[in-house]
């Protein structure tokens, strides 16, 4: 993702500079979009954030949300998902995005051997690892145990057992 930040001195025309960058690049621009996003996360109004960001809030305001704050409420991480065990394993999908504070779900797919007999089990180990910072991951184990299938008889064939 590409990322170009400016900021403008009044009179500087900094709104229309950012406008022919982006159009010239192929980007879109995003003013107040995020800022709004974040008012949204924290409960308060738009005109807080905008305020803060253009350092203009009262020494109360910015109390109530510092730039700790807000960065907290701003972050997405994106994980890369693997999933390993003795029986083939796959996540459902390969990478997640979780907005701060958020979780998500996904699915596992396990195949049980044809050959595994019922009480037969499989620990695969679930780690989602961030794309920001590979040292920060999070594991889970999964335990899949084999059962018998359920079988429905039809007139005209006979109960095997």
């Amino acid at each position: 993702m590409t990322v170009i930040a400016m900021t403008q001195e009044m009179a500087s025309l900094g709104k229309d500079v950012a406008l022919g960058v982006c159009e010239e690049l192929g980007l879109q621009q995003v003013r107040h979009e995020v800022g709004d996003v974040v008012a949204g996360r924290m409960s308060v109004k738009k005109s807080l954030i905008r305020r803060i960001r253009e350092g203009k809030a009262g020494k109360v305001e910015r109390w109530a949300a510092d730039e700790k704050t807000i960065s907290i409420f701003t972050a997405e991480e994106v994980y890369d998902l693997a999933v390993k065990g003795v029986w083939p394993s796959t996540p459902s999908i390969a990478s997640l995005t979780i907005p701060a504070g958020q979780s998500d779900v996904f699915n596992v797919s396990v195949e049980i051997p044809i050959d595994a007999v019922p009480g037969d089990s499989d620990v695969a180990t679930v780690t989602a690892t961030s794309q920001g910072d590979p040292n920060v991951s999070a594991t889970t184990e999964l335990t899949t145990t084999a059962q018998l299938p359920d079988v429905i008889f039809a007139d005209g064939f006979e109960n095997p057992s």
